[in-house]
């Protein structure tokens, strides 16, 4: 259960910086060619994907694990998620913003309206932040997730994640 858990979260980082790339390349293509039918369905995919997935990811491992390693983690696990953690919380305000302005470009674009000039620079600086964190957590948090957790733990924190989605699906709001 652990490694199914592990590979969940590794999933979801490939797919966000799937994601983060379609954006770069809707923000290029919109600079180049303006805007059409595929660069307003591919933003609005994109929208679809952040809101839905890339929210609960986000979830999963704020609320759910890496609390759990936190309460979890002794000795010198303690203080590695300790670190982790903090570098994580201030990386979090960064990503934030620079998720907000791209969000906005993006809802833009969905909505038919033009390309902002300043959008492929903002689709830049939102996938190196997402590779920043991704590539954090991956060298930091995972590892110690791998050795702090049991199986036990795995199966109620996937139990948790599942039931999160289940309650999406039918209580969008």
């Amino acid at each position: 259960m652990i490694e199914t858990l592990m590979l969940e979260f590794d999933e979801t980082h490939r797919r966000i910086r799937r994601y983060c790339g379609l954006i770069v390349a809707l923000a290029d293509d919109a600079a180049l060619r303006g805007v059409d039918s595929h660069t307003r369905e591919g933003a609005s995919c994109v929208l679809r994907f952040f809101d839905a997935a890339g929210l609960q990811h986000h979830r999963d491992e704020e609320e759910g694990l890496f609390p759990l390693l936190a309460r979890r983690a002794r000795g010198d696990d303690a203080i590695e998620v300790a670190a982790f953690m903090a570098a994580l919380a201030s990386q979090h305000g960064e990503l934030d913003a620079t998720w907000r302005r791209v969000r906005a470009m993006l809802c833009g674009l969905a909505g038919g309206g033009f390309a902002d000039t300043q959008f492929p620079g903002a689709a830049r600086a939102l996938e190196a932040a997402y590779d920043r964190r991704i590539r954090y957590e991956e060298a930091q948090a995972m590892p110690v997730a791998r050795r702090i957790l049991n199986e036990a733990m795995a199966a109620q924190l996937g139990a948790k994640m599942a039931k999160r989605r289940e309650r999406r699906r039918f209580w969008p709001f």
